[in-house]
């Protein structure tokens, strides 16, 4: 995921520009603050919690059914009903990276799978964009599986013996995945077209669950292996449902009609809620198929030689009954910018009641599965800074990789060193999420890492009492051993050259800038996937879609060794990959919100998860950089000036925008919060924040936290508050002002709170909270009607099912909210995220839903669907541009789409 954390300074902001991460290695102070929350869990929880308040749950059969309901829709199209156009991106061009790198990129991927007898042949699982297929090596893709239900996968396998036969495992679980996973799909012609299983039996049930490991036994292709498991554990409070499904270990025989559970998943030892389930399934494949190794959230790695028919824990308990712990205390390093020193801190044990790991990633070598690496994700070590053998004030907690190795099935394990030894944290705080060991199919000493990057700006040399400091952008997104584990070389250096001479000092050390980069020294980061290719190749994905690296010469892999090994952390070593993108036609990116230019819609502005910013300017898309986008907003009157949202923030460029996201560049950080807004007094924003723009004077916009209204005169500039100093009901989540009456502005919340703050002509405002009627459910957005001052429109989240008595997805009210209409007709039981007014009918709207677009022309009495074309997929934003009669949606994983909807 782009963007963990924002930069305050702008400076520091140029050089890691739409990527940042919380990472333990050669690591600066945490940011406070604001940058303190900005991290992939955040993402996860605003999701989430959206969806399941106030019940902290989703009503399953609620939401399969509105889901299966549409995919069963039969598209009766005449010859007057028009089609959607995907626009792309397909893939966003030339995303740019730290010191103006760029490469193409396309939405998030979770799994890759090679035709066994045809390398040409592939197939892509993503989060939300499907399943995609090639047949010439990645250079193309197209989609398949369009009519299934869910467009989350998670895993694919084609059948060692019948590669015609191929299973796609849907959900994801290191996201909000499970929410659409529907179990199992099965394709009979090589992944043309897709069939969905049953999903749930007598003593099975994979509803709301992740499929997150998936084997087809070699002797008999009927015969398969899944794990399943729910929403990955955080360490963010989240209430899950008390309802879940039994994950676990599963088998069938019947071609997966039909399923037998043959290890559950346990309970959390210390809350009691049910268990997470399994994250990580090796098999021992040909060589070895009745061998298992399985890792189960906080619970270690579990182990089978007999197909699944008994286990027993291959890895050490806790003290608490039934938990994992860490085979050994190992020490860490954590870097001391205030004197460039890397120092060399004991780790020191967690309480009982803390849990030290959430996730074990695995990897056995194909070629002797006797030999295992596990990558552990630590979890809040508890580091002694000061020495003295206590946990106090002065001392640090961080997260981080640990690495070991088994040679014997796990018998027993070796720890392979600490950061300061040489082994890479290679996934940082984000272990949980993205976090890969991949072993070469022929030798179990060649192992690449998967994960986040080094995103931290200072190597020291010598690593422990630098004489100098090498200023660096990102690299170590892979890192590749020879010798299994003994010393290890980052694949993605992206540096290519370091000034002969130091730029400055740094408390009296010389600094020595990296002043060239290479595109094809560095993949995007968060890596979910690595798949070495009959060819040699290393193939790779994760948030910037899929890359491909390639040695000197032909093929690749332990083959050929340009360089010997060396240990880090030297940032140049290692550099012999080079990477290309293979994003073409993969139309897969993930948008919060989008925005029409006001005079033409073939101008478009959208906010990315993972990908920061898209531009269209009517032919072709522009990858605009910095953090994670979220919304977009042009100026109605002068549509040069825009602004754009990353996490908790919102910019302003004033002359169309450009693609380095930098101050340097024109861009103003933090325009809705002025100097009176402080996070780190308990103030709080939303993780997407919320901002609106005067339609009358746009030099006026407003922001909003938790205890107040922010208003600027000066385009975002020196906002204050206003309104009176009470904390609103829930964070707010969207801002409207009326267009009729610019002094009438409206707050919508999470809790499901709505206030009307009246602007007094001095700027001052009254506040009044009008709830009466309406759900208590998370406000998604509020629009103010066209027709009338009086007018104004909540659109609500969640799940009617989770507030019976008050049910409803779109309200009403024609009096400044002292009474609502429930204006939600025929809408199915889905979560409801955005609302489009026609200006010249109000009779007419469009809204965006977990599930596809809805129409109505009566008021809401009753609502069509508008899916057409398009796949079922969550429809984030739409956007009626009535000028043109264009209508413009953006979805979570497919793109955007465009269609003539008529005035």
């Amino acid at each position: 995921m782009l963007g963990r954390r924002l930069i305050a300074s702008f400076a520091f902001l140029a050089v890691l520009t739409a990527l940042s991460c919380r990472t333990a290695v050669l690591e600066a102070p945490e940011p406070e603050g604001r940058e303190e929350r900005e991290n992939p869990e955040e993402r996860n929880r605003w999701f989430w919690e959206q969806r399941a308040y106030p019940a902290g749950s989703i009503p399953i059969a609620a939401h399969r059914s509105a889901l299966l309901r549409e995919s069963a829709r039969t598209l009766r199209l005449s010859a007057d009903d028009g089609t959607w156009t995907n626009i792309g991106p397909a893939p966003l061009p030339e995303l740019v990276y730290s010191l103006a790198s760029s490469q193409d990129v396309s939405g998030r991927a979770s799994t890759l799978a090679i035709h066994p007898g045809n390398p040409d042949t592939m197939l892509l699982g993503t989060a939300e964009g499907g399943i995609w297929k090639t047949t010439d090596r990645g250079a193309n893709w197209r989609s398949v599986g369009q009519d299934l239900p869910t467009l989350v996968v998670g895993v694919i396998r084609f059948s060692p013996s019948d590669p015609g036969l191929v299973f796609a495992g849907t959900g994801e679980a290191r996201g909000a995945g499970p929410l659409r996973g529907f179990g199992l799909a099965r394709s009979r012609d090589g992944g043309e077209t897709w069939q969905l299983l049953p999903a749930s039996g007598s003593g099975w049930d994979f509803n709301f669950t992740a499929i997150t490991g998936l084997h087809v036994d070699p002797r008999d292709g009927k015969t398969l292996y899944l794990t399943t498991a729910t929403i990955a554990p955080r360490t963010l409070n989240w209430t899950l449902p008390a309802n879940l499904p039994q994950t676990g270990i599963f088998k069938s025989t019947d071609d997966g009609e039909s399923w037998q559970l043959l290890h559950a998943a346990k309970r959390h030892p210390v809350s009691g809620s049910m268990s997470n389930g399994f994250s990580d399934f090796e098999y021992g494949g040909a060589a070895a198929p009745n061998l298992m190794y399985v890792s189960e959230y906080h619970g270690g790695i579990i182990r089978s030689t007999d197909g699944g028919a008994t286990w027993r824990y291959v890895t050490p308990l806790k003290a608490a009954p039934g938990y994992g712990t860490f085979p050994a205390n190992p020490s860490a390093i954590s870097y001391q910018i205030t004197n460039n020193r890397f120092q060399l801190a004991n780790r020191l044990p967690n309480p009982a009641s803390e849990v030290d790991f959430r996730i074990i990633e695995i990897a056995a070598a194909p070629s002797d599965p006797q030999v295992l690496y596990a990558g552990y994700d630590a979890l809040q070590v508890r580091l002694d800074v000061n020495g003295n053998g206590i946990f106090d004030a002065s001392d640090r907690r961080v997260n981080g990789a640990l690495l070991f190795k088994s040679t014997d099935a796990g018998e027993t394990w070796s720890w392979l060193g600490t950061r300061h030894d040489g082994v890479p944290d290679y996934c940082g705080f984000q272990c949980w999420y993205d976090n890969v060991i991949s072993v070469h199919p022929a030798n179990p000493d060649d192992v690449i890492l998967g994960g986040a990057a080094n995103y931290s700006r200072y190597a020291g040399e010598p690593f422990a009492n630098p004489a100098r400091l090498l200023e660096l952008p990102w690299r170590g997104v892979l890192y590749q051993s020879r010798d299994g584990g003994k010393s290890w070389s980052d694949i993605t250096p992206h540096c290519t050259q370091i000034s002969a001479e130091p730029a400055r000092t740094q408390a009296g050390v010389p600094v020595y800038p990296c002043v060239a980069v290479s595109n094809a020294k560095i993949v995007h980061p968060d890596i979910h996937v690595i798949v070495r290719g009959a060819d040699g190749r290393v193939y790779v994905a994760g948030d910037g879609g899929v890359f491909r690296g390639s040695l000197p010469g032909p093929g690749s892999g332990h083959k050929r060794r340009a360089v010997a090994p060396r240990r880090l952390p030297d940032p140049l070593a290692g550099g012999i990959y080079t990477w290309e993108t293979l994003n073409n036609g993969l139309s897969t990116l993930q948008f919060y919100r989008i925005a029409a230019h006001p005079d033409d819609p073939n101008i478009l502005l959208g906010g990315l998860q993972d990908n920061s910013a898209a531009y269209w300017n009517g032919s072709e898309w522009q990858g605009w950089g910095a953090a994670d986008g979220t919304v977009a907003f042009f100026h109605p009157v002068d549509p040069k000036r825009i602004y754009l949202g990353t996490q908790f923030e919102v910019h302003r460029h004033d002359d169309g925008g450009t693609k380095e996201f930098s101050e340097a560049a024109g861009w103003k950080l933090s325009v809705f919060a002025g100097e009176e807004f402080d996070l780190n007094n308990g103030e709080t924003t939303s993780f997407v924040p919320v901002f609106a723009l005067d339609p009358v004077d746009p030099s006026i916009t407003y922001g909003a936290s938790d205890r107040a209204l922010y208003r600027s005169t000066e385009r975002g500039a020196d906002s204050v508050r206003i309104g009176p100093a009470t904390n609103t009901v829930g964070v707010p989540t969207s801002i409207s002002v009326s267009p009729v009456n610019r002094q009438v502005v409206w707050v919508g919340t999470g809790t499901g709170s709505v206030y009307r703050y009246d602007i007094s002509g001095s700027g001052t405002a009254a506040a009044t909270r009008l709830n009466t009627g309406l759900p208590n459910r998370f406000v998604s957005q509020i629009v103010a009607g066209y027709d009338s001052a009086d007018t104004v429109y909540a659109v609500f989240n969640g799940y009617d099912a989770n507030t019976p008595g008050t049910p409803g997805k779109v309200f009403v009210s024609r009096n400044r909210g002292t009474t609502w209409q429930n204006v939600s007709g025929d809408l199915p039981d889905v979560p409801a995220n955005a609302l489009a007014l026609d200006p010249t009918d109000p009779n007419r709207m469009w809204l965006a839903t977990d599930a596809a677009l809805y129409s109505t022309r009566d008021g809401g009495q009753t609502w069509q669907s508008e899916r057409r074309n398009m796949p079922v997929v969550t429809v984030s934003d739409v956007v009626y541009h009535a000028k043109s009669g264009e209508l413009v949606v953006a979805t979570f994983g497919r793109g955007i789409w465009k269609m003539n909807a008529g005035q």
